[in-house]
């Protein structure tokens, strides 16, 4: 296929491994946005499916197609990154689609002009759908933040990563002036712990704009997703040790920083403790478990995090010192109180709220 000469204003990259099921609706609706000032990056990650055969059914001029064999969907992500050549970036994953005529002229031109102005990071409110898209929920951004904020100097960068909304990238948050890659990109973790990712990009933006109007795409909760098939046993040490490579990423590249530092160690705390919650309540066996903390590149940086912040690390203690004491403690009004305060965020998040017909937002 020939492909667009001239340098996109917008790239829109989605990675892809055997996502053969909604792939075909993603692209149209990718490929139906009025505004053609876009280039769409399709990265196959070396899908057993039919995904790589329906990529290969669009002729178009804005598709780049890449395939390779499986490396993840971080490398992958970051591999879209490299390849990108627009000023503006967004990932839609596989299964989620475009909303219908929102890249409009008028929608680039504004994209344009508000990272014009400094802002390095959008972040935008979304659309969650069923597995048909036919109902959904719209989860804002704006009763969460709303207007700008600066990035790195924003003490709550570590406090919220806004887990349920989209981002819309600069260009400026993956290359320098020199066209040079910085130090953001998609950890190479064994699966999609885009929290991460989401705390890389709030930091090293300048200014960050929240705002609902730049909502893109629709979410699709169903069987496919990464996050409905965790299996937390495993997820949750994953996450660890990727927590732990961002405390070393912050103490490399930014060490005067010593907030967002500490910022950084009681969320991997507070992971820790989600992982000794669910070995509990699962296998409960939590002598073996701290035989195998014992064993992790983290363990003696953990001793010294329990010393710095002991009001975070309550049960991390208790596992290390005397693991016996961890089934009472979780059995307290205090743990149960911090669920609560969980189940407070959802309804604020919008989990609960009337559903939308979702039918007419994109090409069915």
């Amino acid at each position: 296929m020939e492909q667009i000469a001239h340098k996109p204003t917008l790239s829109i990259i989605i990675p892809i491994y055997n996502g053969a099921r909604y792939l075909r609706e993603n692209i149209q609706n990718v490929l139906a946005q009025p505004c053609k000032d876009f280039e769409l990056i399709l990265l196959d990650d070396g899908s057993k499916d039919e995904s790589l055969s329906i990529c290969k059914e669009f002729d178009s001029p804005y598709i780049r197609l890449y395939t390779h064999a499986n490396m993840g969907v971080s490398r992958t992500r970051n591999k879209g990154i490299e390849l990108s050549r627009g000023e503006i970036l967004i990932f839609i994953d596989q299964d989620d689609v475009m909303r219908s005529n929102f890249y409009t002229e008028k929608m680039r031109d504004q994209l344009k002009e508000t990272f014009g102005q400094g802002i390095d990071l959008i972040i935008t409110g979304a659309w969650s759908g069923d597995e048909n898209l036919d109902q959904g929920i719209f989860l804002s951004i704006e009763k969460q933040r709303k207007g700008i904020y600066n990035g790195r100097c924003n003490t709550t960068a570590w406090g919220t990563t806004f887990t349920f909304n989209m981002n819309i990238f600069s260009r400026r948050l993956f290359f320098d002036e020199e066209n040079k890659a910085t130090a953001v990109r998609f950890f190479e973790l064994p699966l999609d712990v885009e929290t991460i990712f989401r705390h890389l990009t709030q930091y090293a933006a300048r200014k960050i704009l929240y705002a609902d109007n730049f909502s893109f795409c629709i979410r699709r909760n169903n069987e496919i997703s990464v996050s409905s098939n965790w299996n937390w046993i495993k997820v949750h040490p994953i996450k660890c040790e990727a927590y732990y490579d961002l405390i070393q990423w912050h103490k490399k590249y930014y060490p005067h920083d010593v907030a967002t530092i500490h910022g950084a160690e009681k969320a991997f705390l507070q992971t820790v403790t989600d992982m000794i919650k669910t070995n509990y309540e699962v296998q409960a066996d939590l002598v073996s478990f701290k035989k195998e903390i014992s064993k992790k590149k983290y363990y003696h940086d953990l001793q010294e995090m329990i010393i710095a912040h002991p009001e975070e690390s309550i049960l991390v203690k208790a596992l290390l010192t005397a693991p016996i004491q961890v089934g009472r403690l979780l059995h307290i009004g205090w743990f149960r109180h911090l669920i609560r305060k969980r189940w407070t965020l959802y309804e604020k998040l919008g989990i609960g709220q009337k559903k939308t017909d979702l039918r007419g937002m994109y090409e069915r």
